[in-house]
């Protein structure tokens, strides 16, 4: 999901920029990262081209990243939507996604 916001971003806006890899790894190793993530979770719209740069590379630096693990509530959400196509309930679908982003 990160990596659409990031894409749309660039798309959108036209823009490339460097990315310091220092400068994010700094930003995640101290506790201005996860009030940057906690306000793109409440999809703030006042976040910056740098802010998604940000949350996205800086995923890679955190100690709980594992690229390849999947969440167990995305197994439990796909049951859900499979088994609810009628009656969905978004409330429930957002508790899940933003437990799955946590």
């Amino acid at each position: 999901m990160i990596q659409i916001f990031v894409l749309i971003t660039f798309v959108l806006f036209g823009q490339t920029k460097s990315i310091n890899f220092k400068e994010i790894k700094r930003i995640v190793n101290n506790n201005s990262y996860e009030k940057l993530f906690d306000r793109f979770i409440a999809n703030n719209t006042t976040l910056s081209l740098d802010d998604y740069i940000i949350i996205y590379y800086g995923q890679t630096y955190k100690a709980n990243y594992k690229p390849t693990a999947r969440h167990d509530l995305v197994r439990v959400l796909n049951s859900y939507l499979i088994n609810s196509k009628n009656s969905i309930d978004f409330y429930k679908v957002l508790h899940y996604t933003k437990k799955i982003l946590k």
